[in-house]
């Protein structure tokens, strides 16, 4: 069986690939997590200790600073840097072919084509707005679900069946 999707690649759906890409490792967001609380922790333990009396909370502003830091980046700088980044390179916006068979996955764009076999498949991630599987680490097919809306169901059944690896 063989599924030939033409594939553009909106603004939105490369924002919604790089949000998937960027929250979808969930073992990054547990180590954040796992480090604010640490230093939210030390913060307050060493405020305990050498002021008893006076109610100092001079420690915690790195940390309030750190996470108000995070937060500018993430609303303002990230959504920027992604947009300029698709304005770039012509390979996202121009209209390219997908050819998704049981054994490979051809990728035929303006400049090139590609062949991806089952062996360079590292991972899927099933986003709501794009499905991407992943050829490297940072690097992945991308199908928005707007170009296969009347087979949707078809095509994501059959990129479970032959991609998605058991653990």
């Amino acid at each position: 069986m063989e599924y030939k999707i033409n594939v553009e690649i909106t603004l939105d759906d490369y924002k919604a690939y790089n949000n998937d890409f960027l929250f979808a490792r969930k073992k990054k967001l547990k180590i954040l997590i796992f480090v604010l609380a640490v230093l939210l922790f030390a913060l307050a333990f060493i405020d305990i200790i050498l002021f008893k009396e006076k109610k100092s909370f001079i420690y915690f502003i790195p940390l309030i600073a750190f996470i108000l830091f995070f937060i500018f980046y993430y609303c303002i700088f990230y959504p920027k840097r992604i947009e300029k980044i698709y304005k770039l390179d012509s390979h996202y916006y121009k209209t390219h072919e997908v050819t998704l068979c049981e054994d490979k996955i051809t990728l035929i764009t303006s400049r090139s084509s590609s062949n991806y076999f089952l062996d360079d498949i590292r991972s899927v991630l099933f986003g709501k707005k794009v499905i991407q599987i992943y050829v490297s680490t940072n690097s992945a097919v991308l199908i928005p679900r707007h170009c296969i809306s009347e087979k949707e169901k078809e095509i994501e059944d059959f990129i479970k069946t032959y991609y998605v690896k058991s653990k």
